[in-house]
């Protein structure tokens, strides 16, 4: 591991009082504990060479020797070294506290721009029903920055449908806004086609399973006309707990459109579901 050159004359002197601090420590536990401050303030003032020397010092299997791998490999990650800063998380115990440094590693590479080696990281370290939170932040970042294809390749990684649907939507919906029109056609229809085929694959999934499908749907599209249109079919098939707030904040436009037949219907229990129109099986492309 390379050191970082161009330390500051500040960092200089922030490193040098933590380790003189570590050496006044008489208690051993406190000593451990001081010796991984010090760890951690020279990795995060680019002295990674130093940090990886004084981390060796410390006993194996401490907690000590572990919250200073934890931050050397944050540090190495934000740096770019993120081969070398997954190594060293696989020191560190199971749990949340390898868990957590692995998404922060990820998460460094996201905000650095290396979308691809972010997602590589969150399919690869993380168990498949732990994917999403991590992969759906790439999603909103590479959106943002306008790497369509990159944040498509995310959510194409995500396990959850819903979520799959939802991160598509969003993608394909801001495509659009920013006037990348091919994107947006693309990924519209490829959130389409998958909710269409998850629908048809699912035949035995309850109503409430359906209408968080097409929540996800009307969260992701947003104010749109199909966002409305996959909101009022959400409400009519799922409790509203289930979907309500993601409706609410995306196509609120959509609740007078459902409130009128819902109340008509609970004064008639006997009389069938409301008219829902359901959505079109080819979903057409909400933008054109």
């Amino acid at each position: 591991m390379t050191a970082v050159s161009g330390n500051t004359p500040e960092d200089e002197d922030m490193t040098a009082e933590a380790a003189f601090l570590a050496e006044q420590s008489t208690n051993v536990q406190d000593h451990l504990q001081d010796l991984a401050s010090v760890v951690a303030a020279l990795a995060w003032t680019d002295q990674h060479d130093r940090a990886w020397s004084l981390l060796n010092a410390l006993p194996d299997d401490s907690p000590s020797r572990d919250e200073a791998a934890a931050a050397l490999a944050e540090a190495l990650a934000a740096s770019g070294h993120y081969a070398v800063g997954r190594e060293l998380v696989w020191t560190l115990p199971q749990g949340l506290q390898r868990q957590r440094v692995l998404d922060e590693v990820a998460c460094w590479a996201v905000r650095r721009g290396d979308f691809l080696i972010a997602i590589d990281l969150c399919a690869a370290e993380h168990p498949v029903e732990q994917r999403n939170f991590p992969l759906l932040n790439v999603v909103d970042l590479a959106a943002a920055k306008r790497q369509y294809a990159e944040a498509a390749v995310a959510a194409r990684a995500l396990w959850d449908p819903a979520d799959q649907v939802r991160a598509l939507c969003a993608i394909g919906a801001t495509a659009h806004r920013h006037g990348a029109q091919n994107y947006a056609d693309e990924f519209t229809d490829e959130a389409g086609a998958l909710l269409t085929a998850t629908l048809e694959s699912t035949e035995d999934w309850t109503e409430r399973q359906r209408g968080r499908l097409r929540a996800a749907a009307a969260e992701g599209w947003g104010d749109c006309p199909a966002g409305r249109e996959a909101a009022v079919e959400a409400l009519s098939l799922a409790p509203w707990s289930t979907c309500l707030e993601g409706v609410r904040r995306t196509a609120p436009q959509a609740l007078p459109a459902v409130l009128g037949p819902l109340l008509r219907e609970s004064e008639h229990p006997a009389s069938q579901r409301g008219p829902f129109r359901a959505l079109d099986a080819s979903m057409t492309n909400p933008h054109r």
